[in-house]
């Protein structure tokens, strides 16, 4: 069966039982942020099982921050439980953006 998008998964980071509030205590993603900033990330690609997943920070523009951490440094970022392609388009700007803020209200 051929496969949609070709991903070979060369790396997981998961911090598994974290709430998401806060980026402290999260080894995993801070790990993750490191190896792309410190330019040991063997991928071109992360891939995110829902938008929520960066974290249900209470300023949904944390969770944007990591997102554009990945993106500067040419690490595409793909959402796979979502209905819509992270193409940088304005549709996926806002919901990208109302999914963000609906994470954190959910923490609340």
């Amino acid at each position: 069966m051929p496969r949609k998008n070709s991903f070979e998964i060369v790396r997981t980071y998961a911090d598994e039982g974290k709430s998401g509030l806060r980026l402290v205590g999260r080894d995993a993603l801070q790990s993750l942020l490191s190896d792309v900033e410190g330019g040991q990330a063997d991928y071109r690609a992360v891939l995110v099982y829902d938008v929520s997943r960066w974290g249900r920070f209470q300023d949904p523009d944390e969770a944007a921050e990591i997102e554009l951490r990945c993106k500067r440094q040419g690490i595409l970022v793909h959402y796979c439980a979502e209905q819509f392609e992270n193409d940088g388009s304005m549709g996926s700007s806002i919901i990208k953006t109302v999914k963000r803020a609906m994470a954190g209200e959910y923490s609340r």
